[in-house]
């Protein structure tokens, strides 16, 4: 490991910043406009954007990007990046929260037929979630009571009338409400398998309990970085969901030539967009969020350096059923 040093780095302004960056060989035809953009935006957010066009050390597949810009490398064409992942964000945020609310309730749904407060029985999860494990407490003990600080710090109505009117701990439908997506992905991945399969099944026959869990938790970190306006296009996902064409027809225009999903379509944004649109489909058949999806794509600037390929969309992914 490298021994640290401390930070002895001066702030720079703007204009400086601007100067640093013409002399690593980004082309900037419009000063003003660069250095408005990069005093309200700053610029380590917008780093983030120009990063695809940094030069390569050499040819080799895991290559370091150097400090100088590719030639022909333009400000502008960050700026159409940056403008465009923000749409992205945007669109992707309305799906995730009716995603994120439907299956909300289709765990409610589950588990209030088990009983108001099955949420915190031990039997309605897996062993791992309830026994103790090298010594340490169980993991659903510190879970249930991140769950009820949580309804305790809410200000949602609902919660303050329950809190007003009843003792004990809310029914499972109340307690829900001020559930987020983490809570949700983490409770999916130990609830009982009996649990998840009839989860799976109000929502899709086909989907599985491994498939459910992967994707919730996949969709969280999408989610989290729409929520701290992060780049999405073109990054590796944390998470990459699991994808199975076998179980799944509408998969198979993932499928490369040996019949395999290939991990630069799976693990980059490409595959969280395909699972987005499948349970977009399965909770409102009729949607046509993924034609408004494709449009924005196909109808943005997208340079040589940030072109959909590179977020693991493959060849002719637009003339896929799926979309």
């Amino acid at each position: 490991m490298d021994t640290l040093v401390p930070f002895e780095k001066t702030y720079t302004s703007p204009a400086e910043n601007l100067e640093g960056l013409t002399g690593r060989g980004l082309l900037i035809k419009d000063r003003e406009f660069a250095e408005r953009n990069l005093s309200r935006i700053g610029y380590y957010r917008l780093s983030a954007y120009w990063y695809p066009f940094r030069k390569f050390e050499d040819s080799t597949p895991n290559s370091k990007r150097l400090d100088e810009f590719r030639t022909g490398a333009e400000f502008a064409d960050v700026m159409e990046f940056y403008l465009f992942d923000k749409k992205l964000r945007l669109h992707l945020s309305d799906a995730l929260e009716r995603i994120e609310i439907a299956v909300r309730a289709q765990l409610v749904d589950v588990m209030g037929q088990i009983g108001p407060f099955s949420y915190r029985d031990s039997r309605s999860y897996t062993a791992s979630f309830i026994n103790k494990i090298d010594g340490q407490p169980p993991l659903i003990d510190p879970f249930i009571d991140g769950l009820d600080e949580a309804f305790r710090r809410s200000k949602e109505e609902f919660a303050k009338h329950f809190e007003s009117k009843y003792e004990g701990p809310p029914p499972v439908w109340i307690a829900a409400g001020t559930w987020d997506w983490g809570n949700l992905s983490y409770m999916l991945g130990y609830l009982s398998e009996k649990n998840r399969d009839a989860i799976c099944r109000a929502i899709d026959p086909r989907l599985t309990r491994k498939s459910l869990a992967s994707w919730m938790k996949c969709l969280n970190d999408v989610r989290n970085a729409c929520a701290h306006h992060s780049r999405l296009w073109n990054k590796p996902l944390i998470n990459s969901p699991r994808l199975k064409p076998k179980e799944i027809d509408e998969f198979k225009c993932l499928l490369d030539e040996r019949g395999r999903v290939p991990d630069a379509n799976s693990k980059r944004l490409y595959g969280a967009l395909v699972v987005m649109i499948f349970l977009m489909r399965c909770f409102y058949p009729k949607t046509e969020w993924q034609v408004r999806l494709r449009k924005l794509i196909m109808n943005s600037k997208h340079p040589a350096e940030v072109n959909p390929l590179t977020a693991g969309f493959p060849e002719n992914w637009h003339q896929a059923d799926i979309w």
